[in-house]
């Protein structure tokens, strides 16, 4: 057996902060945050779609980044979990960050799966299964340049890859059964939700119900949902612009832009103001 398979078996051994400090005096503290504070603050605020990431990475050494944190909070760098559940920056600096190869990022999903009776990682540890699998017990090698890197890196024999897996699961995870965790259980609500939500075409009666509920000071003035632009924006007006716009037209034509129920809500706002302020 040669000294990397018996490194893996030393991991596969220790506990999961046990194996995080062996790996930072390995290959040295984490470089980076990964991602950048402010890019990530405008993200969570709404304000970005994305998440501009720090200069963490060392694939082309053949090595994975994993965040520590993974034992409590599940995957703390897709971007639906973070706006879903609003992690905490703390988790994205570079001291909550480890580096390793790909079995030894098998290992450290394991060891939180084993450690936390099932509720995490078991995601994590079978997508990482499966890729090495691919890697080492067929002859698919993987073209994408630091995919290469890592193969090269973490290279075990098919049998060894097979053997370590087996000790993994017959020997660390048996009898453990995947219970998941809220997070995930969230989540596949909320991309269920997304899903019926953006396949279902409301009727008019759910549209009518919809627009009552949001409109009540339109209603206590007269308006319903089939009140017509023209009107709208002639009681707008009367109400309110007359002061500021010289004529109806010339209202109107500064409203050319506004789709209607942006003029509903605009209005709303109006007599909103109005009645707060005893007008």
């Amino acid at each position: 057996m040669n000294e990397k398979m018996l490194n893996y078996l030393n991991l596969l051994n220790q506990s999961y902060d046990d194996v995080i400090v062996i790996l930072l005096n390995k290959y040295g503290n984490v470089c980076d945050d990964f991602f950048r504070e402010k890019s990530y603050s405008k993200f969570l605020n709404g304000e970005i779609k994305s998440i501009t990431k720090g200069k963490y990475a060392r694939g082309k050494e053949g090595l994975y980044t994993h965040h520590i944190d993974e034992k409590i909070h599940a995957n703390l760098q897709n971007l639906i979990y973070i706006s879903h559940f609003k992690y905490d920056y703390s988790y994205q600096r570079k001291n909550r960050l480890v580096y390793c190869d790909l079995f030894e990022h098998i290992i450290l999903h394991a060891l939180i799966y084993i450690e936390t009776d099932g509720h995490y990682s078991g995601n994590g540890y079978n997508y990482l299964r499966e890729m090495a699998l691919e890697w080492y017990t067929t002859d698919m090698i993987p073209k994408p340049e630091w995919m290469r890197k890592a193969y090269i890196r973490a290279f075990l024999t098919s049998e060894q890859t097979k053997y370590l897996f087996h000790l993994i699961e017959e020997n660390k995870m048996h009898g453990i059964k995947a219970k998941g965790n809220p997070e995930d259980e969230q989540i596949l609500q909320e991309v269920i939700n997304l899903f019926i939500a953006r396949n279902h075409r409301p009727t008019q009666e759910e549209k009518e119900q919809k627009w009552i509920l949001k409109h009540p000071f339109l209603i206590k003035n007269g308006m319903d949902f089939k009140t017509p632009r023209r009107k709208l924006l002639k009681l707008m007006y009367q109400v309110k612009f007359h002061e500021k716009y010289d004529s109806l037209a010339e209202f109107v034509d500064s409203r050319l832009d506004m789709f209607k129920d942006q003029l509903e809500d605009e209005f709303e706002e109006v007599l909103k103001d109005q009645q707060k302020n005893g007008r």
